[in-house]
């Protein structure tokens, strides 16, 4: 079990929390890379929404996917964030294909209605 610091990353929920162990542990990785930076960086604790959603056709059901809360962020702030990300786990086309996706869903419109705006980020899950 991973202890998460609660000023780095906060979870929406006890369920949200309790589904941290289950995802992969790169994507662990990218979580706590993701909330140190905004932490360190901003001291802004950022907050996971979504990790094991319970969709047909999501990412989220294997654990590969994550949703961070965005409306607590500056535009500035989510900017950094998504910039960071992309910087840091980028995605591979050659050896070691560790590809990492971040998408920006804030803008009305990207999530097609189903959930908030939100920042998602997801490990690839061809290769494992």
């Amino acid at each position: 079990m991973i202890m998460v610091p609660d000023y780095i990353i906060a979870f929406k929920d006890k369920q949200t929390e309790s589904e941290f162990d289950q995802v992969k542990p790169r994507l662990q990785a990218f979580i706590l890379a993701a909330g140190a930076f905004m932490y360190f960086t901003y001291g802004v604790t950022l907050v996971v929404t979504d990790l094991m959603r319970d969709a047909e056709k999501s990412t989220h059901v294997h654990g590969y996917g994550v949703d961070f809360r965005t409306y607590n962020l500056t535009e500035k702030q989510g900017d950094a964030l998504v910039d960071f990300l992309k910087w840091q786990f980028p995605y591979y086309l050659k050896p070691p294909h560790l590809k990492y996706s971040v998408r920006d869903e804030r803008k009305v419109g990207t999530s097609e209605g189903r959930t908030g705006a939100h920042i998602h980020g997801q490990v690839n899950w061809r290769e494992e």
